[in-house]
């Protein structure tokens, strides 16, 4: 699963929220309006076409009474439409809708972005090392891009190695911030009360974990790829698009997977609603 809103990446590769102090972040009950997308790599040739699992009709109806400790224990599948399965059949993305209820949704924010803030320093180093690995004029840097990103020390000094390549990370030239896997800086069984801690420094990540690793994410992957073999988790990444950010270019996210597979599946969930397009200025993803 794939926690991020992204839209404006040159090489490929929001912010405020009021928490309800008194909603149990493990309560998923209500509903949400931001659609989850769920996006596949493209077919290889070898994939089976066979569609076995497409008996669940009716549309996706919410369920009540969920909380993310108990979704890893459902029973039954997710509802989801047969016409939402061909069309993810069909063209490789869909759009679940309810999927998630917008309590979970602002209680995941309320996690995500301490944690990004405290990360920050991590976030600029990965893209020093992106760049660094893409050189076209040192075969040195190239070879030691992550070595040379982890010796930097600050915010200050990745920006300026990302302008000695020629970039203006400040003016466009970056498309986003990233961060890598939340749900492993979370403990296993954390507290109410660590939970709900109200400390911006040091929020524990329990609802980021809980939901990468629930079923309910699983059972609905299984739906979509058609397979019943074991789901598992590769990653989770939050996409931290800030104002002035630089545009995206259509692209494809499998080139850098490093699996010798179509059959993977992303979850893209948006952190916060996002404008219809025009004079609302939104940009939403995109997929053909």
């Amino acid at each position: 699963p794939v926690v991020a809103q992204s839209v404006p990446s040159k090489k490929k590769k929001k912010a405020s929220l009021t928490t309800n102090n008194n909603i149990d972040p493990l309560d998923i009950i209500g509903e949400q309006q931001e659609p989850v997308v769920a996006a596949q790599s493209p077919p290889s040739k070898k994939k089976k076409k066979a569609l076995n699992t497409l008996n669940y009709g009716g549309g996706y109806q919410q369920q009540n009474n969920i909380d993310p400790s108990s979704i890893t224990q459902q029973q039954s599948p997710p509802e989801i439409s047969l016409q939402t399965q061909l069309n993810y059949s069909r063209n490789g993305h869909t759009v679940l809708r309810s999927f998630l209820p917008q309590a979970l949704i602002h209680q995941l924010r309320s996690e995500l972005l301490p944690h990004a803030a405290s990360h920050e320093v991590a976030a600029w180093r990965q893209k020093v090392e992106v760049q660094l690995a893409d050189s076209s004029e040192s075969e040195y840097y190239r070879k030691n891009a992550r070595t040379i990103a982890a010796g930097l020390k600050s915010v200050g000094e990745c920006q300026e190695l990302l302008e000695s390549l020629g970039m203006d990370p400040l003016a466009g030239d970056l498309p986003f911030l990233q961060h890598f896997n939340a749900w492993r800086a979370a403990p296993p069984n954390p507290t109410a009360n660590s939970v709900n801690s109200n400390s911006n420094n040091n929020k524990p990540l329990g609802t980021v974990r809980k939901l990468c690793l629930s079923s309910h994410l699983a059972r609905t992957a299984s739906i979509l790829l058609d397979t019943t073999s074991t789901i598992r988790l590769y990653q989770d990444s939050l996409f931290h698009k800030r104002a002035g950010d630089g545009w995206t270019p259509w692209h494809s996210d499998a080139r850098m997977a490093p699996f010798d597979t179509s059959n993977m599946i992303t979850f893209w969930i948006p952190l916060q609603t996002v404008p219809s397009p025009g004079k609302k200025g939104g940009t939403g993803l995109h997929f053909v």
